[in-house]
């Protein structure tokens, strides 16, 4: 009995150390850029400084709509500030080549690509929290996932996301709402995408803070945001949406190309 207990922690010990000499030996060999492939220097990580100064560049583009704006830092059009349409938060635009790694991200498992669009998230968030543009939060609420598709995936990228940013800003993660299955939501209208979420989400317990972020991976029609931002309007909750990406209307396209 002592002698399998003593090879149990040995081979538990073995293992430990073997897992640590390939997690060194993966770190120092060299590191392509996960955009455009050229390696890395040893300051850079995951992304090379040329593609992450890239995406980090401002936006002239509304919060709300993401209409093009002649000002910065971007803030919400007339429009949107009168119908109190959702502050979107967006790392990155889905059709550029961070799209694919989010679709890496969420159907792959390639957790690879949370980190650097994370960061990216964070700086947009700085900028806007410096100018005084956005209220800070106080907390971060990942989008939640039925338990069907928790199962199938593996994971939540939503809580990835949100953990990630906790971890580097110091907001706490807390899970406000619950999700039942659902038809997927890829390849809806609004309005289908409305109709689908109806009856699926609801309250774990009736909230207490005034200021929260929901966290997603991609903002497409913002049905699913606006869903969850509808079951806090009776506690007087207001919401900011935070994703790593977000989708742009052929609108949006048009009014951005005359303003380059």
């Amino acid at each position: 009995m002592r002698l399998l207990t003593s090879f149990g922690v040995t081979a538990r010990a073995w293992t430990t150390r073997v897992g640590y000499c390939i997690t060194r030996l993966l770190a120092s060999l060299p590191k392509r850029c996960l955009l455009c492939q050229h390696w890395l220097t040893n300051n850079e990580d995951a992304w090379c400084d040329y593609c992450f100064s890239q995406y980090a560049g401002p936006w002239r583009a509304c919060l709300g709509c993401d209409g093009a704006l002649p000002i910065q830092p971007p803030i919400r059009c007339h429009t949107c500030r009168q119908t109190e349409q959702l502050m979107v938060v967006a790392a990155c635009y889905y059709a550029c080549h961070a799209g694919k790694g989010i679709n890496q991200l969420k159907h792959g498992g390639q957790l690879v690509w949370v980190a650097p669009l994370a960061k990216l998230l964070l700086l947009r968030l700085n900028v806007l929290w410096n100018n005084g543009l956005i209220e800070p939060v106080q907390a971060i609420v990942p989008v939640p996932q039925a338990l069907t598709s928790r199962l199938t995936r593996g994971f939540n990228q939503a809580e990835v996301i949100a953990h990630e940013l906790s971890r580097h800003c110091g907001i706490p993660v807390i899970e406000l709402f619950v999700a039942r299955s659902k038809t997927p939501q890829q390849g809806l209208n609004r309005q289908q995408r409305l109709n689908n979420l109806r009856q699926v989400f609801e309250l774990k317990e009736s909230p207490t803070l005034k200021h929260i972020a929901i966290i997603d991976d991609v903002y497409t029609t913002g049905a699913t945001s606006q869903a969850l931002a509808n079951l806090l309007k009776p506690y007087a909750v207001e919401c900011q949406v935070w994703v790593l990406a977000r989708t742009q209307t052929k609108s949006a396209l048009q009014e951005h190309s005359r303003c380059e």
